[in-house]
């Protein structure tokens, strides 16, 4: 009598439920060939799949679906875990399977290297773009080049006149250096027009006037002879 008692309590446990059914999803580097489904809560169920989907009846209740992708030697690969209301009605429950915490270490590490591994190069290129650049610079040959194009832009300094030159002249033969009273006294000139000499000199860089006592002292400063036109 208590068996069929207990027949019956199961009879109608499990008239009253539902099916869950969907699809089982796979990555690209999940090479399992089959799919253990393990059923925990009111009833316990298990089962063992290699088709890409799946379908089970279960009674009212609440229960956890766990999923192993099981590779060679039936390692798990990879796993879904969800868990379901069994009500009156059918359910469609997809159970997408991820890799395990080892192979998504291994994956970051790949990809960290792969990243690593680009931007050494980037910096290696910009390196070695840098140093051909330094060397280009401190090529001799195309710095004298490109010091003529530079010295062929400048302009050339304005031609002096024979008063000019022939204050240059005295004091050079003054040994570079004297007042200029002395130098007035010497050429002849007024000290107006030899003021006005001296200034026009200085702007050319060809002599330099230096502040001494009441007077000043003149002092010519070592230029290329071209730069003097005789």
């Amino acid at each position: 009598m208590r068996r069929i008692l207990l027949a019956l309590i199961i009879i109608t446990l499990i008239t009253h439920g539902s099916f869950v059914h969907g699809d089982i999803v796979k990555s690209k580097s999940d090479h399992g060939n089959k799919t253990l489904i393990q059923i925990t809560g009111r009833f316990s169920y298990q089962l063992i799949t290699q088709n890409s989907n799946y379908s089970i009846y279960l009674p009212e209740g609440t229960y956890t679906i766990e999923a192993t992708s099981l590779g060679i030697e039936n390692q798990a690969v990879a796993k879904a875990k969800e868990n379901v209301q069994i009500g009156a009605e059918d359910q469609r429950i997809d159970l997408l399977l991820k890799p395990e915490s080892n192979e998504f270490l291994t994956y970051g590490l790949g990809i960290a290297g792969i990243i690593t591994l680009g931007i050494g190069i980037w910096f290696l290129g910009q390196k070695n773009t840098k140093i051909n650049t330094q060397n280009q610079r401190s090529n001799p040959a195309e710095e004298i080049i490109e010091e003529t194009e530079i010295a062929k832009t400048q302009p050339k300094p304005a031609e002096l006149d024979e008063d000019a030159k022939k204050v240059l002249v005295l004091l050079e033969n003054m040994e570079g250096r004297t007042t200029q009273k002395e130098l007035r006294e010497a050429i002849g000139f007024s000290d107006a027009k030899l003021s006005l000499i001296l200034s026009e000199l200085e702007n050319m860089n060809l002599i330099k006037k230096f502040k001494r006592g009441r007077g000043n002292i003149i002092r010519k400063i070592s230029t290329k002879q071209t730069d003097i036109e005789q």
